[in-house]
């Protein structure tokens, strides 16, 4: 699980990024402004509103089982 580790904190990371360029934006688009986590603290998935999934996968070796079941469950055709 070192590799899933390594990722999901890029993850974490890539996301805290995302949120302080947010604030770089110009005052002109205040009014569409949605704020990312919670203002003053480091990004965590616990922040969201919305439900998030993790699973680890793998394209290479054929482990898609995890990805299949999160489409079948939340896709709907």
């Amino acid at each position: 699980m070192p590799v899933f580790s390594s990722l999901f904190a890029t993850l974490l990371g890539d996301s805290q990024k995302l949120r302080a360029s947010g604030t770089a934006i110009s005052e002109a688009d205040i009014a569409n402004e949605y704020t990312l986590g919670v203002t003053g603290e480091a990004f965590t998935f616990s922040q969201c509103c919305n439900m998030v999934t993790v699973e680890e996968a793998s394209g290479l070796v054929g482990e898609i089982s995890q990805v299949e079941q999160f489409i079948t469950k939340h896709l709907k055709p």
